[in-house]
């Protein structure tokens, strides 16, 4: 998770940040029991700041 969000706050889409983040955790536990449970539902855009 703390890939995701420092992938987001880096800019990439929601759904960019989690490819790259499972990418990463992938290469480090290959297993999907440690990656593949996190799932993105909903927009899968860019954050937009208020």
């Amino acid at each position: 998770m703390q890939q995701f969000y420092g992938y987001l706050r880096a800019g990439k889409s929601k759904a960019e940040a989690l490819k790259l983040a499972q990418q990463d955790t992938r290469r480090k536990y290959p297993h999907p029991y440690y990656w593949a449970g996190f799932v993105l539902t909903g927009d899968s855009g860019k954050l937009i700041a208020d």
